[in-house]
């Protein structure tokens, strides 16, 4: 062990080198004053160290709070500001790795949002959230995808950047069956397999295609067009089926009112209403001239009131030539008063010629023309000038008519 002695300057003693005390005499010189201060270290800090002093494992004690950079520190001090103890601490300010590893980190989840996280842990967070999140450069989803509208801002789902000529695609279970535009100035299209339904409140409104060929569009509810056109309609060919103006315009309609005007006969003319014509088989005299069944002024008997035959029962016949060429769709006859001398057997035929006739009705026999009107419809699509009703069968006498009408179609 080496010992350090301090000396006062007050104090004359001689020592050697290794500070032993010499046994001087008192006759002998003493060492001068100014060597003790060039050999030792002072007391009262009167002079500074030259050389490096080993302490050998001695504690130097008591030091005070270090002011400049090369002072001397106390323990405190060191704990204080050299570091983070071992056991754990605060930092103050910025840690700089300089490059330098943080190592030992626990590999499982932090405490707190603010712990350092391992890098296994981080990976691991990263590979987690890469299977829960939808990535920007495409994915799949596996679950609902839901936009919350609080702040009551607009949500767009979709894409608004395309460039010309560019698609956008939404696929709705297949390839087939998407929602498909391309800007290239064309429509958004719907494509499907077995159409689009249109419900409102769980109730179906309209159809959009179905799996028939063609496909149809069906409307389950009222249309209101709001005074708009329906247009380009095709000629209609079934009964339930829109008809177009030019369809209604060109196609013949029935006329519920008779064709034949009210015809009589004065004397010895025939007719007084030029272009229709009565003729017959045989008439009684000239107080039953056929015209008179086209009279419409009703009179129950004597002459005018009828057309009767000339004692004719079988195979006798009336007939009318018109001045146009029409199509008959309806027949209304009458007979005799009282229901006597009825015809039961008869049939109605058209001619353009008057020689060639086309059976239009034949009643069931037999068809009794008693004396009230009675109405026969028929269908033909063919028009004629002349028409003749033949009576097969009558009962006896002199049977007839006392009125006769035809109903035609418009033009």
């Amino acid at each position: 062990m080496v010992k350090i002695y301090f000396f006062s300057t007050n104090i004359k003693m001689s020592v050697d080198k290794f500070g032993r005390h010499k046994q001087t005499k008192p006759h002998v010189n003493e060492a001068p004053v100014t060597q003790l201060q060039d050999t030792f270290l002072r007391r009262d800090g009167g002079n500074t160290a030259v050389g490096t002093i080993n302490m050998t494992g001695n504690t130097l004690t008591n030091v005070s709070k270090p002011i400049h950079d090369y002072d001397a520190a106390n323990k405190i001090y060191v704990d204080e500001n050299a570091g983070i103890s071992k056991t754990g601490g605060t930092m103050l300010g910025d840690l700089n790795m300089n490059n330098f590893r943080l190592t030992g980190l626990p590999t499982t989840l932090p405490n707190t949002p603010n712990d350092a996280v391992s890098w296994f842990r981080a990976v691991e967070l990263v590979r987690d959230s890469a299977q829960h999140c939808v990535q920007k450069t495409g994915d799949i989803m596996n679950g609902n995808l839901e936009l919350s509208a609080d702040g009551n801002e607009n949500r767009i789902l979709g894409c608004t950047n395309l460039d010309f000529g560019q698609s956008f695609t939404i696929p709705l279970g297949n390839s087939t069956n998407r929602l498909y535009y391309k800007f290239h100035r064309e429509p958004v299209v719907l494509h499907t397999d077995n159409g689009f339904l249109i419900k409102a409140n769980t109730k179906d409104i309209c159809q959009l295609g179905t799996i028939d060929d063609p496909p149809e569009i069906i409307i389950y509810k009222d249309v209101r067009m709001n005074s708009n056109h329906l247009t380009n309609l095709p000629i209609p060919t079934l009964p339930h089926e829109a008809a177009t103006k030019l369809y209604v315009d060109a196609t013949p309609r029935k006329i519920l009112q008779g064709y034949i005007p009210n015809l009589r006969s004065s004397g010895n003319i025939k007719n007084d209403k030029f272009g229709f014509v009565v003729t017959a088989s045989s008439h009684l005299n000239s107080g039953f001239h056929p015209v008179y069944a086209f009279n419409g002024l009703y009179k129950p008997r004597g002459n005018g009131c009828r057309w009767a035959t000339n004692g004719e029962t079988s195979h006798f016949w009336i007939q009318i030539e018109c001045p146009d060429l029409v199509r008959p769709w309806r027949i209304a006859l009458r007979g005799v008063d009282g229901n006597r001398q009825r015809i039961y057997r008869w049939k109605l035929g058209g001619s353009t010629d008057g020689n060639i006739f086309t059976d239009l009705y034949e009643a069931p026999n037999p068809t009794f023309i008693g004396d009230q009107i009675q109405y026969f419809t028929f269908e033909t699509t063919e028009k004629f000038n002349i028409f003749r009703l033949f009576c097969l069968e009558a009962e006896p006498r002199n049977p007839g008519l006392s009125y006769m009408q035809l109903f035609v179609y418009s033009d």
